[in-house]
């Protein structure tokens, strides 16, 4: 699994990749920099981030 950084016309763009294809992918950046932040900001998130439901609000337990 790993990380790619492209860019897409005068925007750049991040997607995590797995085995099986895409897992995730960013909001396009205005540049360079602005991705790798953003990618950084990713990897920073582990098993103690929290994970809330979108709908609700609310903090779910897994």
């Amino acid at each position: 699994m790993g990380f790619e950084v492209f860019q897409w016309g005068q925007e750049w763009r991040w997607r995590l990749v797995g085995p099986d294809g895409i897992v995730a992918r960013g909001e396009p950046c205005a540049s360079l920099e602005e991705c790798l932040e953003a990618i950084r900001l990713a990897r920073g998130t582990n098993e103690i981030t929290p994970i809330y439901n979108y709908d609700t609000g609310a903090l779910l337990a897994i």
